[in-house]
């Protein structure tokens, strides 16, 4: 995948994004699962906001130009997200990104300004894609406005959370 332009100096090689709204039920479960990453991370480095051995968490609301905007010139993105794929409540989801991939999703009403298949396909045409792109995520079962995760996706996030960095880990081994 294209990696130009090069993010600033100083900028982590490897970015975990959180995306979604906490305000709308399931789709909450990026920004929780990327935050207890940030944690573990800022744990084991003994620094705090879970940026350090070369590994940035941001947490993002879905609009296309700021995913893209943000990993752009990164050389792994560990996207997590609440993915609707027509399965049950809870279950999980590993997608890998190629530059020549297909990747279409089904369109399904979103609580993003657009959504993730959207930034990848702006990415695309920008050539801004970072060098690997993994979508790591979980079937929702409630995106109600106000709603908590529900039990199936709250039960899930242990298990997302140790599947991102569980990436993190290959990448560094």
């Amino acid at each position: 995948m294209t990696t130009d332009p090069s993010p600033a100096p100083g900028v982590a090689p490897v970015l975990v994004i959180g995306v979604g709204s906490p305000v709308r039920g399931d789709d909450g479960v990026g920004p929780i699962v990327a935050a207890r990453v940030a944690e573990r991370l800022g744990e084991a480095a003994g620094i705090d906001a879970g940026v350090g051995a070369g590994v940035e968490v941001r947490l993002l609301d879905g609009e296309p130009a700021r995913i893209v905007e943000a990993w752009t010139g990164r050389d792994l993105v560990v996207l997590v997200d609440a993915v609707c794929r027509g399965e049950a409540p809870g279950s999980l989801v590993r997608l890998e990104i190629a530059e020549d991939s297909v990747f279409a999703p089904a369109r399904t009403p979103s609580t993003h300004a657009g959504g993730v298949d959207d930034a990848i396909a702006l990415g695309r045409v920008l050539q801004r894609l970072p060098g690997r792109l993994i979508i790591v995520g979980v079937e929702p079962g409630d995106m109600s406005v106000g709603a908590g995760l529900s039990p199936a996706v709250a039960e899930a996030v242990p298990q997302l959370e140790e599947s991102v960095l569980a990436e993190l880990h290959e990448v560094r081994a």
